[in-house]
Protein backbone atom coordinates (compact mmCIF):
# COMPACT_ATOMS: atom_id res chain seq x y z
CA UNK A 1 0.00 0.00 0.00
CA UNK A 2 1.44 3.03 -1.07
CA UNK A 3 1.33 6.25 0.89
CA UNK A 4 1.39 9.73 -0.66
CA UNK A 5 0.97 13.27 -0.02
CA UNK A 6 -0.98 15.15 -2.53
CA UNK A 7 -2.26 17.87 -3.58
CA UNK A 8 -6.55 17.89 -4.09
CA UNK A 9 -7.92 21.21 -5.68
CA UNK A 10 -11.81 20.49 -5.94
CA UNK A 11 -12.08 21.57 -9.80
CA UNK A 12 -9.71 19.12 -11.04
CA UNK A 13 -8.50 15.89 -8.21
CA UNK A 14 -12.12 14.99 -7.25
CA UNK A 15 -13.18 14.55 -3.63
CA UNK A 16 -15.74 12.26 -4.46
CA UNK A 17 -17.16 12.43 -1.08
CA UNK A 18 -15.78 13.52 2.45
CA UNK A 19 -17.28 14.99 6.13
CA UNK A 20 -15.16 17.77 7.48
CA UNK A 21 -17.46 18.51 10.65
CA UNK A 22 -18.84 21.81 11.32
CA UNK A 23 -17.81 25.09 12.22
CA UNK A 24 -15.90 27.90 10.57
CA UNK A 25 -12.99 25.36 10.11
CA UNK A 26 -15.32 22.63 8.07
CA UNK A 27 -14.91 24.65 4.36
CA UNK A 28 -11.70 24.47 2.86
CA UNK A 29 -11.01 27.86 0.91
CA UNK A 30 -9.79 28.03 -3.07
CA UNK A 31 -6.24 27.19 -1.78
CA UNK A 32 -7.00 23.63 -2.08
CA UNK A 33 -7.45 20.80 0.02
CA UNK A 34 -4.05 19.76 0.82
CA UNK A 35 -3.48 23.48 2.84
CA UNK A 36 -6.71 23.49 4.38
CA UNK A 37 -6.18 19.92 6.12
CA UNK A 38 -2.62 20.61 6.74
CA UNK A 39 -3.70 24.42 8.53
CA UNK A 40 -6.81 24.43 9.93
CA UNK A 41 -9.17 22.18 12.23
CA UNK A 42 -8.05 18.54 10.75
CA UNK A 43 -4.37 18.88 11.63
CA UNK A 44 -4.87 20.25 15.36
CA UNK A 45 -7.27 17.24 16.40
CA UNK A 46 -6.24 14.38 18.17
CA UNK A 47 -7.61 11.41 16.17
CA UNK A 48 -5.60 11.59 12.74
CA UNK A 49 -7.40 11.67 10.18
CA UNK A 50 -6.97 10.37 6.21
CA UNK A 51 -8.11 11.05 2.82
CA UNK A 52 -8.08 7.05 0.79
CA UNK A 53 -8.67 6.70 -2.83
CA UNK A 54 -11.74 4.75 -3.95
CA UNK A 55 -9.60 1.62 -4.90
CA UNK A 56 -8.43 1.73 -0.98
CA UNK A 57 -12.12 2.08 -0.14
CA UNK A 58 -13.50 -0.71 -2.27
CA UNK A 59 -10.46 -3.17 -1.20
CA UNK A 60 -11.23 -2.56 2.42
CA UNK A 61 -14.74 -2.31 2.87
CA UNK A 62 -16.54 -2.99 -0.56
CA UNK A 63 -17.96 0.20 -1.36
CA UNK A 64 -16.25 3.69 -2.15
CA UNK A 65 -17.94 5.01 0.06
CA UNK A 66 -15.89 4.87 3.06
CA UNK A 67 -16.37 8.29 4.80
CA UNK A 68 -16.39 7.91 8.66
CA UNK A 69 -15.17 4.54 9.10
CA UNK A 70 -11.76 3.79 10.58
CA UNK A 71 -8.89 1.06 10.11
CA UNK A 72 -5.38 0.64 11.73
CA UNK A 73 -1.86 -0.40 10.17
CA UNK A 74 -0.96 -3.85 10.98
CA UNK A 75 1.22 -4.38 13.71
CA UNK A 76 0.10 -0.90 15.65
CA UNK A 77 -2.87 -1.54 17.60
CA UNK A 78 -2.87 2.37 18.21
CA UNK A 79 -3.09 3.65 14.78
CA UNK A 80 -6.39 4.27 14.67
CA UNK A 81 -7.40 6.77 11.72
CA UNK A 82 -10.34 8.38 11.07
CA UNK A 83 -11.26 8.62 6.80
CA UNK A 84 -12.80 12.08 5.89
CA UNK A 85 -12.62 11.82 2.19
CA UNK A 86 -13.12 9.45 -0.66
CA UNK A 87 -11.04 10.39 -3.57
CA UNK A 88 -10.71 9.41 -7.28
CA UNK A 89 -7.76 6.77 -8.09
CA UNK A 90 -4.32 7.49 -9.21
CA UNK A 91 -1.84 6.20 -12.01
CA UNK A 92 1.53 6.14 -9.56
CA UNK A 93 4.32 4.40 -11.19
CA UNK A 94 2.90 3.71 -14.78
CA UNK A 95 -0.18 4.97 -17.38
CA UNK A 96 -1.33 1.42 -17.47
CA UNK A 97 -1.04 0.24 -14.27
CA UNK A 98 -4.76 -0.91 -12.05
CA UNK A 99 -5.59 1.35 -9.59
CA UNK A 100 -3.56 0.98 -6.43
CA UNK A 101 -5.32 1.57 -2.95
CA UNK A 102 -4.16 4.41 -1.50
CA UNK A 103 -3.72 6.74 1.55
CA UNK A 104 -3.04 10.09 1.61
CA UNK A 105 -2.33 11.91 5.24
CA UNK A 106 -1.54 15.70 6.44
CA UNK A 107 2.31 16.71 6.78
CA UNK A 108 1.43 17.82 10.52
CA UNK A 109 0.11 14.37 11.37
CA UNK A 110 3.19 12.75 9.91
CA UNK A 111 5.85 11.35 11.94
CA UNK A 112 8.48 11.74 9.02
CA UNK A 113 8.34 12.07 4.90
CA UNK A 114 11.64 10.77 3.08
CA UNK A 115 10.31 12.78 0.22
CA UNK A 116 8.44 15.69 -0.39
CA UNK A 117 6.93 16.43 -3.55
CA UNK A 118 5.50 20.18 -3.72
CA UNK A 119 3.16 20.98 -6.88
CA UNK A 120 2.28 24.28 -8.42
CA UNK A 121 -0.22 24.92 -11.10
CA UNK A 122 0.78 28.60 -12.56
CA UNK A 123 -1.14 30.29 -15.65
CA UNK A 124 2.14 31.41 -17.45
CA UNK A 125 4.62 29.01 -18.78
CA UNK A 126 5.72 25.73 -16.65
CA UNK A 127 9.00 25.87 -17.53
CA UNK A 128 9.62 29.51 -16.43
CA UNK A 129 8.57 28.91 -13.15
CA UNK A 130 11.04 25.92 -11.94
CA UNK A 131 13.85 28.92 -11.19
CA UNK A 132 11.55 30.49 -8.77
CA UNK A 133 9.99 27.27 -7.19
CA UNK A 134 14.11 26.05 -6.28
CA UNK A 135 14.56 29.85 -4.96
CA UNK A 136 11.36 29.33 -2.63
CA UNK A 137 12.64 26.51 -1.42
CA UNK A 138 16.09 27.17 -0.78
CA UNK A 139 14.90 30.28 1.11
CA UNK A 140 12.89 28.14 3.13
CA UNK A 141 15.72 25.66 3.93
CA UNK A 142 18.95 25.90 1.94
CA UNK A 143 19.62 22.24 3.67
CA UNK A 144 16.92 20.31 1.63
CA UNK A 145 18.04 19.21 -1.70
CA UNK A 146 15.75 19.82 -4.65
CA UNK A 147 15.56 16.84 -7.52
CA UNK A 148 14.09 15.77 -10.21
CA UNK A 149 12.09 18.92 -10.87
CA UNK A 150 10.02 19.49 -14.05
CA UNK A 151 7.19 19.89 -16.01
CA UNK A 152 4.22 17.58 -16.10
CA UNK A 153 4.75 16.85 -19.42
CA UNK A 154 8.45 16.08 -17.92
CA UNK A 155 7.34 13.77 -15.81
CA UNK A 156 4.74 12.23 -18.05
CA UNK A 157 7.04 11.71 -21.03
CA UNK A 158 10.23 10.29 -18.65
CA UNK A 159 7.09 7.30 -17.49
CA UNK A 160 6.47 6.96 -21.43
CA UNK A 161 9.84 6.26 -22.73
CA UNK A 162 9.80 2.71 -22.61
CA UNK A 163 6.42 2.41 -23.92
CA UNK A 164 6.95 4.65 -27.06
CA UNK A 165 9.90 2.69 -27.35
CA UNK A 166 7.99 -0.36 -28.01
CA UNK A 167 5.22 1.09 -29.65
CA UNK A 168 7.55 2.63 -32.28
CA UNK A 169 9.47 -0.78 -33.11
CA UNK A 170 5.59 -2.41 -33.04
CA UNK A 171 5.02 0.32 -35.53
CA UNK A 172 7.75 -0.19 -37.43
CA UNK A 173 7.61 -4.00 -38.06
CA UNK A 174 3.83 -3.75 -38.43
CA UNK A 175 4.53 -1.41 -41.11
CA UNK A 176 6.86 -3.53 -43.05
CA UNK A 177 4.76 -6.49 -42.80
CA UNK A 178 1.59 -4.98 -44.02
CA UNK A 179 4.42 -3.92 -47.21
CA UNK A 180 5.48 -7.35 -47.36
CA UNK A 181 1.73 -8.27 -47.44
CA UNK A 182 0.75 -5.60 -50.11
CA UNK A 183 4.19 -6.93 -52.39
CA UNK A 184 3.10 -10.21 -52.04
CA UNK A 185 -0.84 -9.91 -52.86
CA UNK A 186 0.19 -7.55 -56.11
CA UNK A 187 2.50 -10.65 -57.54
CA UNK A 188 0.28 -13.00 -57.00
CA UNK A 189 -2.83 -10.95 -58.09
CA UNK A 190 -0.97 -9.61 -61.54
CA UNK A 191 0.57 -12.96 -62.31
CA UNK A 192 -2.73 -14.69 -62.10
CA UNK A 193 -4.03 -11.91 -64.49
CA UNK A 194 -1.28 -11.90 -67.08
CA UNK A 195 -2.20 -15.71 -67.20
CA UNK A 196 -5.37 -15.06 -68.08
CA UNK A 197 -3.88 -12.65 -70.96
CA UNK A 198 -5.27 -15.35 -73.88
CA UNK A 199 -9.03 -15.34 -72.30
CA UNK A 200 -8.80 -11.64 -73.03
CA UNK A 201 -7.32 -11.86 -76.48
CA UNK A 202 -10.56 -13.84 -77.42
CA UNK A 203 -12.60 -11.90 -75.71
CA UNK A 204 -11.29 -8.76 -77.93
CA UNK A 205 -11.51 -11.29 -81.08
CA UNK A 206 -14.70 -11.50 -80.29
CA UNK A 207 -15.60 -8.16 -79.99
CA UNK A 208 -15.10 -7.06 -76.41
CA UNK A 209 -14.11 -3.64 -75.79
CA UNK A 210 -11.21 -3.06 -73.78
CA UNK A 211 -12.84 -1.24 -70.78
CA UNK A 212 -15.79 -4.09 -70.63
CA UNK A 213 -12.82 -6.21 -70.57
CA UNK A 214 -10.77 -4.42 -68.13
CA UNK A 215 -13.96 -4.55 -65.85
CA UNK A 216 -14.51 -8.42 -66.38
CA UNK A 217 -11.06 -9.63 -65.13
CA UNK A 218 -11.10 -6.67 -61.86
CA UNK A 219 -14.37 -7.75 -60.59
CA UNK A 220 -13.52 -11.26 -60.37
CA UNK A 221 -10.50 -10.47 -58.47
CA UNK A 222 -12.24 -8.05 -56.07
CA UNK A 223 -14.35 -10.94 -55.41
CA UNK A 224 -11.81 -13.30 -54.50
CA UNK A 225 -9.89 -10.72 -52.55
CA UNK A 226 -12.62 -9.24 -50.95
CA UNK A 227 -13.85 -12.41 -49.78
CA UNK A 228 -10.08 -13.14 -48.62
CA UNK A 229 -10.42 -9.39 -46.92
CA UNK A 230 -14.05 -10.59 -44.85
CA UNK A 231 -11.90 -13.48 -43.56
CA UNK A 232 -8.94 -11.67 -42.77
CA UNK A 233 -11.45 -9.29 -40.37
CA UNK A 234 -13.01 -12.08 -38.42
CA UNK A 235 -10.16 -13.97 -37.74
CA UNK A 236 -8.72 -10.68 -36.50
CA UNK A 237 -11.45 -9.85 -34.46
CA UNK A 238 -11.27 -13.39 -33.02
CA UNK A 239 -7.65 -12.77 -32.02
CA UNK A 240 -8.03 -8.95 -31.24
CA UNK A 241 -7.65 -10.01 -26.93
CA UNK A 242 -3.89 -11.21 -27.63
CA UNK A 243 -2.45 -8.25 -27.96
CA UNK A 244 -4.75 -6.18 -25.38
CA UNK A 245 -1.84 -6.27 -23.05
CA UNK A 246 0.28 -4.23 -24.94
CA UNK A 247 -2.12 -1.53 -25.42
CA UNK A 248 -2.78 1.31 -23.49
CA UNK A 249 -5.96 3.39 -24.20
CA UNK A 250 -6.19 2.24 -27.10
CA UNK A 251 -8.97 -0.74 -28.35
CA UNK A 252 -7.23 -4.17 -29.72
CA UNK A 253 -10.10 -4.51 -32.09
CA UNK A 254 -10.03 -0.85 -33.00
CA UNK A 255 -12.74 -0.78 -36.10
CA UNK A 256 -10.48 2.06 -37.99
CA UNK A 257 -7.74 0.29 -37.95
CA UNK A 258 -9.00 -2.33 -39.57
CA UNK A 259 -11.01 -0.48 -42.23
CA UNK A 260 -8.20 1.50 -43.39
CA UNK A 261 -6.10 -2.48 -43.77
CA UNK A 262 -8.78 -3.68 -45.36
CA UNK A 263 -9.08 -0.82 -48.27
CA UNK A 264 -5.31 -0.47 -48.25
CA UNK A 265 -5.21 -4.20 -49.35
CA UNK A 266 -8.01 -3.51 -51.88
CA UNK A 267 -6.43 -0.85 -53.59
CA UNK A 268 -3.35 -2.69 -54.25
CA UNK A 269 -5.23 -6.16 -55.34
CA UNK A 270 -7.41 -3.21 -57.81
CA UNK A 271 -4.03 -2.26 -59.00
CA UNK A 272 -2.69 -4.99 -59.50
CA UNK A 273 -5.65 -6.54 -61.43
CA UNK A 274 -6.06 -3.41 -63.52
CA UNK A 275 -2.54 -2.72 -64.67
CA UNK A 276 -1.77 -6.18 -66.03
CA UNK A 277 -5.45 -6.36 -67.95
CA UNK A 278 -5.17 -2.63 -69.18
CA UNK A 279 -2.26 -3.78 -71.18
CA UNK A 280 -3.63 -7.16 -72.39
CA UNK A 281 -6.45 -5.04 -73.34
CA UNK A 282 -4.73 -2.61 -75.75
CA UNK A 283 -2.69 -5.38 -76.89
CA UNK A 284 -3.16 -6.59 -80.28
CA UNK A 285 -5.68 -9.46 -80.57
CA UNK A 286 -3.38 -12.11 -82.46
CA UNK A 287 -0.90 -11.07 -80.33
CA UNK A 288 -2.34 -11.94 -77.07
CA UNK A 289 -3.70 -15.31 -78.59
CA UNK A 290 -0.01 -16.57 -78.94
CA UNK A 291 0.89 -15.42 -75.22
CA UNK A 292 2.12 -17.91 -73.54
Amino acid sequence: MAEHVNIFRPEKKGISRGDFGSGPEAGPPPLGWCTWLYLNGVAHRRTRHRFVSEAFARSFWGTSDAVGRRYRHQGYPDSWVRIVGVVGDTKVETPDESPTPEFFRPLTQSSGASRLFVVARIASDPAAALGMMRQELRTIDSDVPVYQAGTMDDHISAALVLPRAAAGMLGFFGGLALLLAALGLYAVVAFAVSRRTTEIGIRMALGASGSRVVATIARDVLVVVGAGVGLGLVLSFITAPVPESFLFNVPASDPVTFAAVAFFMTIVAAVAAYLPARRAAHTDPMRALRFE
